[in-house]
């Protein structure tokens, strides 16, 4: 191992810390059974990581609305004819990042609703697959997701025969990591690693001594 190479760790240890985000685990981000106490129905996530700041459904056209779940209450849409879509928006807190690596839901349709589902994610679509008319559990993972402070997932039905058919979503969990943002490098670090490297160089050259072959004629090695 040379001079550099046993120096080179300790110059620049400082510099990698910095740059490193926070370790990473996975993590349950968010679970919705939809339902509340007394029987009733809410958007509002049984279970929230704490670092998720907020977990929000809309859609982009019809309302949305609730029937029958499994069990309990279910998160329902229509409109699909027309291009309506259910999406589920979590946003990280401040200093986070969130990725997301797999979505669990169970799903139903009526008679005329959509035949078939598509997921996208961050406008990207991810998978899809065949709709029935009886709760069924869908299970997905994004592969290359990137983190973001934002998940974006969009539902999208197509097939319906009717406008008035209905996409129901229950017992939905969204899995990934939360990553904290990589910390800013002061300005002078660098240049400190820098330095502390051509110190510990200069600092082993003065120790060692001069070979015979390039001391001066008749010079003698130091005590």
């Amino acid at each position: 191992m040379t001079i550099l190479e046993r120096a080179r760790p300790c110059a620049f240890s400082a510099l990698l810390m910095c740059q490193a985000g926070s370790p990473v685990q996975a993590a349950v981000l968010a679970v919705f059974d939809f339902d509340a106490a007394g029987g009733g129905f809410t958007t509002t996530p049984g279970l929230l990581h704490p670092d998720v700041a907020t977990a929000s459904f809309t859609t982009t056209l019809t309302p949305l609305a609730d029937f029958a779940g499994n069990p309990g209450r279910a998160l329902a849409s229509s409109g699909f004819t027309l291009g309506n879509r259910i999406v589920l928006e979590l946003a990280a807190r401040p200093g986070q990042q969130l990725l997301a690596e797999s979505l669990a839901f169970d799903a139903r349709v009526s008679a005329s609703g959509p035949q078939t589902w598509s997921i996208a994610l961050a406008g990207a679509a991810a998978q899809s697959g065949p709709l029935t008319t009886a709760f069924a559990p869908v299970t997905l993972t994004f592969d290359g997701a990137a983190a973001a402070p934002q998940i974006v997932i969009e539902f999208a039905g197509a097939g319906a025969s009717s406008a008035s058919g209905t996409w129901r979503l229950d017992n939905l969990r969204v899995e990934g990591q939360v990553i904290a943002n990589p910390v800013p490098l002061p300005a002078g670090l660098p240049l400190l690693g820098s330095a502390t490297l051509a110190a510990a160089v200069l600092r082993r050259r003065r120790r060692s001594p001069i070979p015979a072959s390039r001391r001066p004629a008749g010079s003698r090695a130091p005590a």
